[in-house]
């Protein structure tokens, strides 16, 4: 187990040691973006299988620390996909999201790219590269179900970005079970895509919330709606125009088998941004990636915003059930 929580790490360590008190356990308080300790823990440890979760992933802070969110994400997974290569391992499992998918946000581009990474690698290598991509999993850190929650246990309103707001969702164990599937799966350069169903209204979500701590929504429970945060999506997507995703042996899983046209060199590709983040270069940066992932820069200049501007926040209000359900539909 590694993590660069150490509160993650601790109570992760804890629960799985009191669960499986036989099984052999390490956990490893490292930074994936640290090159050297990376090479150095892979060296000594030579996984067979790796599965890589570690990410930022909320679109606010991200768009507002943008080179943080890339240095994270891309750099971490360049640093354990070339360990994993130098050690010989068998499998690396790259943990996705739906966000990859036409991105409009930092957060998204960034995943994006280490999908990009994850196809290049698989084309000359012997270790098993695949990414695995879905929506948003209920009840981990950061979870719209959970936040809201913890606004009920504290008789707050519920937040809502927009009435029509949706998002994919599955439980927990489901994501570990397919992500257990597809590496068993996968023969490597894959991206493997969950069937998610219809994709949940948060307006609806949070009405249904309130129902079931007890109280009426609107009424009992206020719910205010906030606006879009700065990059954030209406809805979410699953698959890019150009993907042709056909049915695996494994229900419920999907497969891309073609890589992303302009994933070829991106090792060389992750060097130069490293170069710029190094060099706090951060409009360079910006325009580099708009090179990168073209949709990128295209859903950018559609929000009308530059990025030195404010997060744009809409006044909120008290959210009349009757109304909202009438501007939803």
């Amino acid at each position: 187990m590694l993590d660069k929580s150490e509160h993650s790490l601790f109570y992760i360590h804890r629960a799985l040691r009191e669960q499986y008190p036989d099984l052999l356990l390490r956990p490893l308080l490292i930074d994936l973006t640290c090159r050297d300790f990376v090479d150095e823990f892979m060296h000594e440890e030579t996984p067979e299988v790796i599965f890589h979760a570690a990410a930022h992933k909320h679109v606010g802070l991200i768009e507002l620390h943008p080179q943080e969110g890339i240095r994270n994400n891309v750099l971490g997974i360049r640093n354990i996909a070339l360990a994993a290569l130098r050690c010989g391992a068998g499998l690396l499992v790259n943990i996705s999201s739906d966000k990859a998918v036409n991105p409009r946000n930092y957060m998204g581009c960034s995943k994006r790219l280490t999908e990009m990474l994850i196809q290049d690698l698989a084309c000359s290598n012997v270790t098993r590269f695949m990414n695995v991509r879905f929506g948003n999993v209920a009840g981990s850190t950061g979870s719209v179900l959970r936040l809201f929650w913890e606004q009920i246990q504290k008789g707050e309103p519920l937040l809502v970005t927009d009435p029509r707001a949706s998002r994919y969702f599955m439980s927990i164990p489901e994501a570990v079970y397919l992500i257990l599937q597809a590496a068993k799966l996968g023969r490597g350069g894959e991206t493997f895509v969950f069937e998610m169903g219809e994709p949940f209204n948060i307006y609806e979500l949070a009405k249904s919330i309130s129902l079931l701590a007890g109280v009426k929504p609107g009424t009992e429970m206020p719910i205010h709606f906030v606006g879009l945060q700065k990059g954030e999506k209406v809805s979410e997507e699953l698959w890019e125009e150009w993907e042709n995703p056909i049915p695996t042996e494994q229900a419920g899983i999907q497969m891309v088998s073609e890589p992303d046209p302009l994933a070829a060199g991106m090792i060389e590709k992750v060097e130069r941004i490293e170069r710029l983040i190094t060099r706090n270069d951060r409009e360079s940066l910006r325009q580099y990636l708009s090179i990168l992932v073209p949709e990128f820069e295209k859903n950018r200049r559609e929000m009308f915003l530059d990025d030195d501007e404010p997060l744009p926040v809409m006044a909120a209000e008290s959210a009349d059930l009757e109304t909202y359900g009438g501007a939803q539909e």
